[in-house]
């Protein structure tokens, strides 16, 4: 945000409908947990994405990308670990796994795109 100037704080807060909302939803426990599970693993596709984007905008040494690199396997773990904490409090009920890949992206995007959904899905 800092290297982007005053407009940077709009960019970031803008929502796109391709880029899942951080809200955790659920009545119970399980149900909450499970949203927060549901979202980690929505968001990473997407960082994986900012990533990729990352390496076209920027030299290899920048340390956006060691950052992003960081944040993507932190995010994994997590998911991993509140993963084993839904096994243990419902054992018996699957875990629902979202897509792989992020919906609704285009393929090729300008440098002003990319920027805007690199800093909209941080």
């Amino acid at each position: 945000k800092a290297s982007q100037g005053d407009s940077a704080d709009l960019i970031c807060d803008m929502q796109m409908d391709n880029v899942p909302v951080s809200t955790v939803t659920g009545q119970t426990i399980s149900e909450r947990i499970l949203s927060v599970y549901t979202h980690l693993k929505e968001f990473l596709p997407h960082m994986r994405t900012v990533m990729e984007q990352q390496k076209d905008l920027n030299p290899p040494t920048n340390p956006v990308a060691e950052g992003l690199n960081m944040m993507i396997t932190r995010v994994r773990h997590i998911a991993l670990r509140v993963n084993c904490i839904l096994q243990i409090l419902q054992p018996n009920i699957p875990i629902p796994e979202p897509a792989e890949r992020p919906t609704g992206i285009p393929p090729a995007q300008n440098v002003f795109q990319q920027k805007a959904y690199g800093c909209i899905v941080l």
